[in-house]
């Protein structure tokens, strides 16, 4: 019986996109509003930081999104871009990581430690080359700064965690290597990621990315070394730049040359969205977790089941 109830209250209330799965973002933000039913949310979130807008230009193209969707985005500059493209029905919230609850104890930081999290490839997008050869190149070019720490840890994507030639290039210069695993259906990805970050005093990529951004804004001394793997994957062009330059231009005190052994910690924040953190109750009408926002959500699904069920019949 509980059973049969459980899998009629799923069909009624819909599943989560998996787009809002990934990284666990939605059981974390279920669980920042106190929800204990695992209730969908009624849009997109925003996947991780980004240069541009932080909406799924492509799928939006394709038709795999609805166009009139509503998204939820980490910072200004996400939504007035999107405002641009002509997106309105959007709203910035901030970023996952803002909404997580505080560790339960204190993170045992390794002194002079430093976190490496290289750029990497995606579910359905490798290398255009020999991965190999880039982690080669990049972890000679890392060498002097290397050199400099106590002890060293490469996070590598799951992909390239499991590529035994790239995980040699890392294991055979003597550091230390983890991963994080893959994005979906992980319920403490966000939780898992903060806590390797805090048990590091640097942090360092040659990318702009999720990792960098969050090492700041929890206050580690994050900077951007090495040569960009962007040009091997698909690279966006933003004003005759990549993103990449764009950002370096951005941020120059980003720079291991240039970021003085500093923690920019409120640029972290800007670019997470801290400050746009929404009270339980807020974010609960902003995702569509409310009595009404829910009832029209199941009878939308009931009346278009029943109109299926009538095409069916006329069949």
């Amino acid at each position: 019986m509980t059973n049969s109830w459980n899998r009629l209250v799923m069909r009624l209330i819909g599943r989560e996109t998996l787009n809002n799965e990934m990284y666990g973002h939605a059981g974390l933000l279920r669980r920042y509003c106190g929800l204990r039913i695992p209730l969908p949310i009624q849009g997109y979130l925003q996947h991780g930081w980004s240069y541009g807008p932080g909406i799924p230009l492509g799928d939006l193209e394709t038709g795999e999104l609805p166009g009139g969707s509503h998204f939820s985005l980490w910072n200004p500059r996400n939504e007035q871009i999107c405002h641009d493209l002509g997106f309105h029905n959007v709203r910035v919230i901030g970023a996952p990581l803002v909404y997580l609850q505080p560790p339960s104890e204190p993170s045992n930081e390794a002194p002079n430690s430093l976190l490496l999290f290289p750029g990497h490839t995606s579910d359905n997008e490798p290398f255009a080359v020999d991965g190999t050869r880039l982690f080669s190149k990049y972890l000679e070019e890392l060498h002097p700064v290397i050199s400099s720490f106590q002890s060293t840890t490469v996070c590598l994507y799951w992909r390239e965690f499991e590529d035994t030639r790239i995980r040699r290039q890392v294991e055979d210069r003597g550091l230390a290597i983890t991963t994080l695993g893959t994005r979906d259906q992980t319920s403490d990805f966000v939780a898992r990621l903060r806590d390797l970050i805090l048990r590091h005093q640097y942090v360092s990529s040659n990318s702009y990315s999720t990792a960098l951004f969050y090492s700041l804004y929890l206050g580690r001394r994050a900077f951007v070394h090495g040569q960009t793997f962007v040009n091997w994957l698909k690279p966006e062009k933003v004003d005759g730049l990549t993103q990449y330059d764009t950002m370096r231009r951005r941020f120059p005190q980003l720079e291991w040359d240039r970021f003085n052994d500093t923690s920019y910690q409120d640029i972290g924040a800007d670019e997470i969205g801290a400050s746009y953190q929404l009270r339980p109750d807020e974010l609960r009408t902003e995702l569509g977790w409310t009595p009404s926002r829910q009832l029209a959500s199941i009878g939308r699904r009931v009346g278009g089941y029943a109109r299926r069920k009538l095409r069916l019949s006329d069949g």
